[in-house]
């Protein structure tokens, strides 16, 4: 057999191995470059189709989201204590001693907010009595992230159950609830004052996610936490929920990505 039957033999069979390519009946033998083309495009359609089912394999089921209060569903600009000294000309050396002594008792139930600030109003030159200072105090803070909670309505519409977490004494947190519309904004409410801890400790997580269980099956995992310090989300993330620092309403669109 001569060399140039060889050669035309090969030339064949290579031929005939295209042919049977899928791309071949769209693009005639000849058209190389449209034919790469092609193939590349099939190929990258493939490895986006791959990526997103990895991703997919990846992401737990979102099934409950838990916000924190102040810094996320309520914009701190300024704080009661701050306003307080600033508009009654108070010195602020005498309002944190409170905060920093028997108001922590009260922020996990273990003592009556009216009763433990009754002492202080003479040494603040408050006249108006204990009821009227808290409806002041809260009055100061009703405040709501108009954005984020339109996104709240739409997560739950989709069937995500919405709970607030926060460290709360039960006076303010009552005033959320009716006066904030809080009542109808979340499925459901855990408070440091009635779970007995205060975040970041891990027994606050273990009484919201108790909490959770009661009406859900799910895990850890498919908890999603959003906070604006630091140290709570580093305790959220090492009970076991997915947890995020709070920036604004667009990083959290992102972060949940539904």
């Amino acid at each position: 057999m001569s060399r140039t039957v060889v050669l035309e033999h090969a030339k064949f069979q290579r031929n005939l191995s295209v042919a049977k390519q899928p791309w071949c009946a769209i693009f005639p033998l000849g058209k190389i470059s449209e034919r790469k083309a092609y193939r590349k495009k099939r190929l990258r359609k493939k490895e986006i189709k791959e990526k997103t089912l990895r991703k997919k394999e990846i992401r737990p089921k979102m099934k409950a989201i838990l916000f924190d209060n102040d810094g996320v569903v309520v914009p701190t600009i300024e704080m009661f204590s701050q306003r307080f000294s600033r508009e009654y000309r108070i010195p602020a050396d005498e309002i944190t001693p409170f905060f920093k002594g028997p108001f922590g008792d009260c922020m996990v139930g273990k003592a009556d907010l009216k009763v433990v600030i009754k002492p202080y109003l003479k040494e603040w030159g408050w006249k108006k009595g204990v009821d009227a200072l808290l409806q002041y105090w809260f009055k100061s803070e009703h405040l709501i992230n108009t954005e984020l909670v339109k996104e709240i309505h739409r997560l739950r519409r989709q069937g995500v159950n919405c709970c607030l977490a926060t460290n709360q004494e039960k006076y303010r947190l009552e005033y959320m609830l009716k006066e904030m519309g809080f009542k109808d904004i979340f499925d459901e409410v855990f408070c440091s004052a009635q779970l007995g801890f205060k975040k970041p400790s891990m027994e606050f997580f273990d009484g919201v996610y108790a909490g959770l269980a009661r009406g859900l099956t799910l895990k850890k995992e498919d908890v999603f936490y959003f906070d604006d310090e630091q140290k709570n989300v580093a305790a959220g993330n090492a009970f076991g929920f997915r947890s995020y620092l709070y920036r604004d309403i667009a990083h959290f669109k992102a972060t949940i990505k539904l």
